[in-house]
């Protein structure tokens, strides 16, 4: 193999690793983003698992952890689909799971 062969290849893959790590922690402007400001969904989800928290027992309780886990995964799947990069998407999938997951451990202790 010829040295400037090698070399491309050295930098191509180079050239690559580079653009997978830019898309993954920085935005469409370049700007490195890995947290934001709470929207709608996620300010959401913290005041329905306050009042979920103080309101333990009954229907409030229940609609409360309805409302936060609904919110919650609307959050998940803003992230999945409208993240600004990698991490955001990865981000909202494992979050998006694990409350699947616990969602459903939760249920099997209650049948």
């Amino acid at each position: 193999m010829s040295r400037p062969y090698a070399l491309l290849c050295y930098y191509y893959k180079n050239m690559r690793l580079q653009t997978l790590v830019n898309k993954t922690v920085k935005d469409k402007n370049g700007r490195i983003t890995i947290t934001q400001s709470p929207n709608l969904p996620l300010a959401t989800f913290f005041i329905f698992s306050v009042l979920g928290l103080a309101i333990r027992t009954g229907l409030g309780g229940r609609i409360c952890k309805t409302l936060a886990f609904g919110s919650l995964f609307v959050w998940c799947w803003m992230e999945i689909f409208n993240g600004v990069n990698y991490f955001r998407r990865i981000l909202g999938l494992v979050i998006m799971v694990l409350t699947i997951m616990g969602t459903i451990l939760y249920l099997s202790r209650l049948t």
